[in-house]
């Protein structure tokens, strides 16, 4: 994170995580950069995530797994990387986004495939394959193949493929990838 900066990382590796959690949170992040004012991620390395939360009846969990998140006043991600999440969540609630941009302005180039399963025994799923959060203009182009699934045993479950929002500005999106998304509840 640049505090009063800008950020650039740049990744041509793999990167394998695993998060688990017996009682709270487990979260994974595979590439996270912030900037106070230019956050840019460029990846061609694979990413692979398994979060896992599992708690007693009365406790609580929350499972987040993120494979590359900007944040900055322009947010941009360059991927080129196979990104894979597996999570679950035991008795809680469960976020998974392959790749997530929030800024004042946000861009999001994919070539590579996203692929997220999750599940909840008990509370809230959602996944988005590709995320965007913007105050003014977001642009998406994406060339990958997306797949993402959501599963609640009891709750509810949101399943995109690509999500896109801005506030107060343009959204521009070009997709020639397949996208499916599905969710069960």
């Amino acid at each position: 994170f640049g505090q009063n900066s800008s950020i650039s990382i740049e990744n041509a590796g793999d990167i394998n995580l695993l998060s688990e959690a017996d009682q709270g949170y487990a979260n994974a992040f595979g590439i996270l950069a912030g900037g106070a004012y230019e956050a840019a991620v460029f990846n061609s390395g694979d990413i692979n995530i398994e979060v896992s939360a599992n708690v007693a009846e009365y406790n609580y969990s929350q499972s987040l797994a993120f494979g590359i998140y900007s944040q900055a006043v322009f947010s941009l991600i360059e991927n080129a990387g196979d990104i894979v999440i597996t999570a679950n969540s035991g008795n809680g609630t469960l976020h998974a986004n392959g790749i997530s941009a929030d800024g004042v302005w946000a861009d999001v180039q994919n070539s590579g495939s996203i692929v997220i399963d999750a599940y909840s025994e008990t509370d809230q799923v959602g996944v988005s394959g590709i995320d965007i959060v913007s105050l003014y203009d977001a642009v998406v182009y994406n060339s990958g193949d997306i797949s993402v699934s959501a599963e609640s045993g009891s709750s509810t479950a949101q399943a995109f493929g690509v999500h896109v929002y801005s506030q107060d500005g343009t959204i521009s999106l070009n997709n020639t990838g397949s996208i499916t998304a599905t969710s069960e509840s």
